[in-house]
Parts: C-alpha cells; sequence; structure tokens
C-alpha cells in the first residue's frame, strides 16, 4: 500500500500548477485536487535503470518538490519515455524517463489531464517535437536548453517551459540531467504526437 507521501506530491504538482496562471494549470490543479480528495490507490511503483543518477540529482535539488518526490520515490512507476509504436527511437528513449502520476495510463486513473515526472539523463537532445495537448513542465532539479517554436532558453529549478498545442518544442541536456513536473490538458491522446526533429 503507497504511503501518504504519493498523494502529498500529487497535492504538491497541483499547487505548482495552479500558480501557472492558465487555464490549463488550472484545470490540472483541480484533477491533483480530486486525486488527493478520493485518496484514489495508484498502481505499484518500478524503476528501471538510472536510479543512481536520477537519486543524486533529486537530493542535490532544494526545490520543495524535489523533497517530496524523494519522499515518495519507492511508489512511482517510472518507464523509458519511448511510446510502443516505437516514435522515439530507443537509443533516446533508454535515456529519459516518465512516471505518469494520473492520466488515462497513469498510476491512478484521470480521463482528461495527465500529471507527471519527467527525468533527462546529461547530454541528450530530445528532439524536436510537437503534439495536440497543451504541455508545462516546471524543472524541480538540473536544468536543460528548452527551444520553444525556435527560441532557446535555459529553463532551471524554479523555472518553466511552456508548449501550447502543436507548438514545436524540444530540450536538450549538457553536463546535468533535468528532472521536471509536467502536465497535459486539452487533447491529451498521444494520436498527434511526433517527432519533428
Amino acid at each position: 500500500m503507497p504511503s501518504d507521501a504519493f498523494h502529498n506530491l500529487i497535492a504538491a504538482i497541483g499547487t505548482e500548477f495552479a500558480a501557472e496562471g492558465r487555464p490549463g494549470g488550472d484545470e490540472a490543479a483541480a484533477a491533483a485536487e480530486e486525486i488527493t480528495t478520493t485518496r484514489a490507490r495508484p498502481e505499484p511503483g518500478t524503476l528501471p535503470d538510472h536510479a543512481e543518477t536520477l537519486g543524486a540529482l533529486i537530493d542535490a535539488s532544494a526545490h520543495p518538490l524535489a523533497r517530496r518526490v524523494r519522499a515518495a520515490f519507492d511508489d512511482i512507476s517510472w518507464h523509458y519515455s519511448g511510446l510502443a509504436d516505437g516514435r522515439i527511437r530507443p537509443e533516446m528513449a533508454r535515456h529519459m524517463l516518465t512516471a505518469e502520476l494520473a492520466g488515462p495510463d497513469g498510476q491512478v486513473h484521470h480521463p482528461t489531464v495527465r500529471l507527471g515526472l519527467f527525468f533527462q539523463m546529461p547530454g541528450l537532445d530530445y528532439v524536436t517535437r510537437e503534439h495536440a495537448a497543451e504541455e508545462t513542465f516546471v524543472m524541480i532539479a538540473g536544468g536543460a536548453n528548452w527551444t520553444v517554436a525556435g527560441e532557446t532558453t535555459h529553463r532551471q529549478a524554479g523555472e518553466a517551459s511552456h508548449h501550447p498545442s502543436m507548438v514545436p518544442h524540444s530540450s536538450a541536456t549538457g553536463a546535468s540531467a533535468v528532472l521536471a513536473v509536467w502536465r497535459w490538458t486539452g487533447n491529451i491522446s498521444y494520436g498527434r504526437y511526433r517527432l519533428t526533429g
């Protein structure tokens, strides 16, 4: 049975997106509140490779959400970021981890919002992609260069990268990995997800 730490993490993620100031952030916050209120039981956690790098990155961060992730670490189910149909090449996918905490495929089911965690290893260019969902990443450990509609900005812990529907974006890490919380709202189907880089 997962500890309260999982639901505390969901609640903290909801608070983060409530502060975003966008309708999609409000929708994500409402979904998080619904999950924490009902105390929905998540599927058990799993972790593939990169546990040591991920753990060290979390422990080095002063961001409050990083501490929430550490507290819930054993309850989080991580998987490689490749989609089943191979749209993300294995050599790239195996250096990124995603945890869909809530959503249609999440540890806790939610039909209209996806909430999760994303980890990208150092020295990796996660090439340009686009999708129908509106998306926001909030960095909670490390940092990455985010290119959105052709403009590149370095984002580190406490900073966000927002991607409107179908706007091309990419993320590239240097010497440090990055860990972020993310949300998908709007059309959250993977049907219109594609790599363009």
